[in-house]
Parts: C-alpha cells; sequence; structure tokens
C-alpha cells in the first residue's frame, strides 16, 4: 500500500454526504482529511456546517478543522428548497439527536482556507467537493493558482446523458451553481475526475447490502441507520446508490477504475461495509 495521502472534502452535508466523509474517516490507512469546507446545497448552510460537526463527532475525528463557505451560489438562486429529499435538518429529521461536539468552526473562510491548505501542502492534496462548487469557484478567482498547487480533484456532479435527479436534464450539484461549476471545469488546473449522475445510477448499492448494515451494532452503524431510514425508504425500488459514497470509494479504489479521456465515466468496486464496521 502507497503513502497515505491528504484529502480536502467540500461539503453541503446531507445524509450522502455524510455517508461519503464516513468512509473517508475510516480508511485511515489510505488518506488524512486535513479539513471540510461547508457548503451551500442539500441543505442550508447553517446544517451543513453543523452536520459536518455531528460526523466528526461520531467518528472521534473532533480535531479535523470545520470551514464555513457560501451560503449561496456565485451570480444567481436556481434552487428553490426542497426538503423532502434529506429533510429540514439535512439529516432524515434526527440531527438534533446527534451532537455536534461543541467542535468550533475555523475563523478562515472556506475559499481562503482552500487557498492556505493549498500552499502548505502543495502538490498533495486531492480535493473532494460532494456539493455545488462556489467554495472552489471562488478560491480559484481569488488565485488563479489555487487550483495548479492541488494533486487532483474528484468531482461528484454533471451528467453526460441529459439525465437529471432535479429537473429532467440537470444534475443537482451544476443546477445549484452553473456559473461555478463552469469556472472549476473549465479553469482547473490540475487532473479533475467527474462522476456524474448517469455511472451512480447504474452502480447502486443493492438494497440487501444497506439492510445489513444497518444491523452491525456499533455507534457509526446507529448513527448511518438513524439518518437514512428516511431517504432510503424513497429507493426501495430502484435500490438507487448513495451517489456521494460512491465519488469518495472512487477515490479510494483508483486502481480499478475505467474512466474516458473526456468524461471520466467510471466504475469501481467498494466495501459499504468500510463506513460502520468499527468505531475509530
Amino acid at each position: 500500500m502507497g503513502s497515505v495521502e491528504k484529502l480536502v472534502i467540500d461539503t453541503d452535508c446531507g445524509v450522502d454526504d455524510a455517508m461519503a466523509i464516513m468512509l473517508a474517516l475510516s480508511s485511515n490507512k489510505r488518506c488524512d482529511v486535513i479539513g471540510i469546507t461547508c457548503t451551500f446545497g442539500n441543505t442550508p448552510l447553517d446544517n451543513a456546517c453543523n452536520n459536518v460537526k455531528r460526523v466528526l463527532t461520531i467518528c472521534n475525528k473532533k480535531e479535523i478543522p470545520v470551514y464555513r463557505g457560501s451560503s449561496r451560489p456565485l451570480v444567481k438562486e436556481y434552487l428553490k428548497r426542497d426538503t423532502a429529499y434529506h429533510s429540514f435538518d439535512g439529516l432524515g429529521t434526527v440531527a438534533q439527536e446527534f451532537s455536534t461536539g461543541d467542535i468550533p468552526e475555523s475563523e478562515v473562510p472556506a475559499a481562503v482556507a482552500l487557498i492556505e491548505l493549498s500552499k502548505k501542502h502543495q502538490g498533495e492534496i486531492t480535493l473532494i467537493p460532494l456539493g455545488p462548487l462556489t467554495n472552489i469557484a471562488l478560491a480559484h478567482r481569488i488565485d488563479p493558482d489555487f487550483t495548479r498547487r492541488l494533486k487532483s480533484i474528484v468531482c461528484m456532479g454533471g451528467n453526460y446523458k441529459g439525465i437529471g435527479n432535479h429537473t429532467e436534464t440537470a444534475e443537482f450539484n451544476f443546477f445549484c451553481d452553473p456559473y461555478s461549476a463552469d469556472i472549476v471545469m473549465g479553469g482547473a488546473l490540475c487532473p479533475v475526475k467527474l462522476v456524474p449522475w448517469e455511472t451512480c445510477l447504474e452502480h447502486g448499492i443493492p438494497f440487501s447490502t444497506y439492510e445489513s448494515l444497518k444491523q452491525v451494532a456499533t455507534v457509526k452503524g446507529h448513527f448511518y441507520n438513524r439518518i437514512s431510514c428516511k431517504m432510503i425508504g424513497r429507493h426501495k425500488k430502484g435500490a438507487e446508490t448513495s451517489v456521494p459514497t460512491a465519488t469518495c470509494s472512487l477515490w479510494l479504489r483508483p486502481s480499478i477504475q475505467s474512466a474516458s479521456r473526456k468524461l471520466s465515466r467510471v466504475r469501481w468496486l467498494w466495501k459499504p461495509a468500510e463506513l460502520i464496521q468499527r468505531d475509530l
């Protein structure tokens, strides 16, 4: 196994992002999460920040800094808030059951933190955006060399068949802030792997696997069960994957991905049990 790689996760932490962060934090032999930046998206910014703190507390990773980012898109609001999917709190109505651990937020804004981290760890950071790309676009506009100092970006967003998950044709993250998506996708100066919506639909987590994970008797297993039960209920028939979790798993299993030159259409293999199999 190679050296441990540094990750920064940018998140609009709802249920699926929480699962993705748990996977990354449970993979400490392969990666070191050195910071989490928060943005609007699946849930308002305040919820996103607090939900990240809940995940860090559950995973005993309270030392990881949390940076508050953008509460709205770069130019224009397109999103009409729909709380049905992740619920009003972003965690399936059960967020208040779990402590934020009194984790303080950094006073450094997310975009500035991204720039500072890229300077401190030049060429070492893989940035994993799981929500709208506003924070990354702001960092890129402030410092045009910001992405040049990254090792890579593994981004969840967009589509390649015109199949949407928010409108008939639009994927949610890019829909929320298309201007930022254009800035990052068109201007990034590091390798970018894009995990589009259709890829995730084609490689779902079987519902039977989810049911087995629910039975794991750990603190993380209980958290996973509680936050996901309402969202998963919407997908029993389709057995649809947790998309951001797939994005982190792609990074964790690079040796078995198959990517096209332009759209990074990917296939991966991963172990969902890594989310909750032990309490670290």
